[in-house]
């Protein structure tokens, strides 16, 4: 809940926060005044909740959520022995919109990151977007990047590991560009020259690697601080009262149906 007065800049009340599981344990519908935490801390806000049910069949990797933390191990190895032998010379950018990691590659074949860390990459609308991997070779000026491959995200199961094996392409005639937007084989100029294989999983929500985002992303931001003051409030002995168990509930067609308020 924020301030929208006029001559105010938006600032935070405090928000309530909602653990559907326990609120609606008993009942399919509530409609009770709850306590603002976080923020200022001062006064209520009414709601009415209602839980309707529906059916539905989906593979597995679109249950997950649209925003992620993408986790990758810190070793990188061709199969299949086709790579080409210049491209296993090349270290190895991994990129995501608005961050990147690095592999170095290795005398004895594969690539590892520097400190041997995994590397985690924020990730938001995972269902529209891919992890770009770039061969690059060091050149004076800009780096050029003689072949790359793509890993689309949405084939990808939220909190479960995976080895994954990534088509690397030739560049050139912009299949690099078009590798960012298209799925299927990225241009007419591509070359398919070998697969890469990669260790990662996806975490589920927000974490400290968003935070990167925020600047450029007002909804963003708006989400994180509205989670940060959920955290602070925690510890509160009104957050405490509302799940105990004396909630009481209104089962469903009952009384005030469509009635929403604030108080504070």
């Amino acid at each position: 809940m924020r301030n929208s007065c006029q001559h105010e800049t938006d600032p935070l009340i405090g928000v309530v926060v909602l653990p559907l599981k326990m609120v609606l344990q008993a009942c399919s519908q509530i409609n009770e005044a709850f306590p603002l935490i976080g923020g200022i801390r001062f006064g209520c806000i009414q709601l009415l909740l209602v839980f309707h049910g529906v059916q539905a069949r989906l593979p597995k990797p679109l249950l997950g959520w649209d925003i992620d933390t993408l986790d990758i191990q810190p070793h990188a190895r061709a199969t299949g022995g086709t790579l080409p032998a210049d491209l296993t010379a090349y270290r190895l950018v991994l990129c995501m919109v608005n961050a990147k990691g690095k592999m170095r590659a290795q005398p004895d074949g594969g690539w590892v990151q520097k400190r041997g860390k995994p590397m985690q990459l924020a990730v938001k609308r995972c269902f529209g977007k891919c992890l770009l991997v770039e061969f690059r070779k060091n050149s004076l000026g800009p780096d050029h990047t003689p072949a790359f491959g793509t890993l689309w995200l949405k084939d990808e199961a939220d909190e479960e590991e995976a080895m994954v094996q990534v088509p690397v392409w030739r560049s050139g005639h912009g299949a690099l560009e078009c590798a960012r937007v298209k799925v299927e084989q990225p241009g007419e100029g591509a070359e398919r020259v070998g697969t890469l294989e990669l260790t990662v999983k996806m975490w589920l929500g927000l974490s400290g690697y968003h935070k990167a985002l925020v600047e450029n992303d007002a909804n963003l931001a708006d989400m994180m601080q509205v989670l940060d003051a959920a955290e602070v409030g925690e510890g509160d002995s009104a957050h405490d009262s509302l799940y105990n168990g004396e909630t009481s509930c209104t089962k469903s067609g009952s009384r005030d149906r469509g009635q929403v308020g604030v108080e504070c």
